[in-house]
């Protein structure tokens, strides 16, 4: 970290700068040109605020998104944009980590659930009859099949679930996609899972670079 005083970040018009000395708690680190405090100082003190108060922070941070919902919508995209291999990376592992856990958790919220489990269902039969145009036929049905035979050999060889995936999604938000047999393809639940009814993964194979 470059050495720069108080006087020539305030020339510059940074909002922090650094001497190289340690505090008073023997943090060296950046400090705040408005008030000269250390900012390793604010950070313990902010954590120590939020154990003792957790709530009071958590309804500041919703005050705040409510009043600045389009800025913070905008950092948070960039911040994904910015960030999609590590966070894909990420994802990745925690549910290759996670997998059996997660399951175990799915089967058991199932037994507890049961009729939101059944009309969950339910809601996504109906969107996928309305999605199957009349001239579905045995093509369609072959690639269907075949597709639910490939998703179970990728479980069993790769040891994680795998999902079919409309391309475009059967419900999105602009446009639906048709259940029929050149818009299936067979992907990792975890990338399923996490495109929901997303325009993502659109085209044949795309689903591998985020894999």
């Amino acid at each position: 970290m470059i050495v720069i005083s108080r006087n020539e970040a305030l020339a510059q018009g940074l909002k922090r700068y650094f001497t190289g000395v340690a505090c008073k708690n023997n943090h060296i680190a950046e400090r705040t040109v408005s008030n000269f405090t250390c900012i390793e100082c604010q950070k313990e003190k902010a954590k120590k605020d939020y154990e003792e108060n957790p709530d009071k922070w958590i309804n500041r941070r919703m005050d705040y998104y409510k009043n600045n919902k389009e800025s913070e919508r905008s950092k948070m995209k960039a911040y994904y944009l910015d960030n999609l291999e590590k966070q894909t990376a990420a994802r990745k592992k925690r549910y290759y980590e996670k997998a059996e856990e997660n399951r175990a958790y799915s089967r058991e919220w199932s037994k507890k659930n049961k009729l939101r489990r059944k009309v969950s269902h339910a809601n996504r039969k109906k969107k996928i009859i309305q999605a199957t145009p009349s001239w579905f036929g045995e093509l369609d049905q072959f690639v269907l099949s075949e597709s639910y035979a490939l998703a179970e050999l990728r479980q069993q060889i790769t040891s994680i679930e795998w999902q079919i995936d409309h391309m475009i999604p059967v419900q999105a938000k602009n446009v639906c996609g048709l259940h029929v047999w050149n818009n299936f393809q067979v992907i990792p639940a975890y990338l399923n899972n996490s495109k929901k009814n997303k325009l993502k993964f659109i085209h044949p194979f795309e689903w591998i670079y985020a894999a």
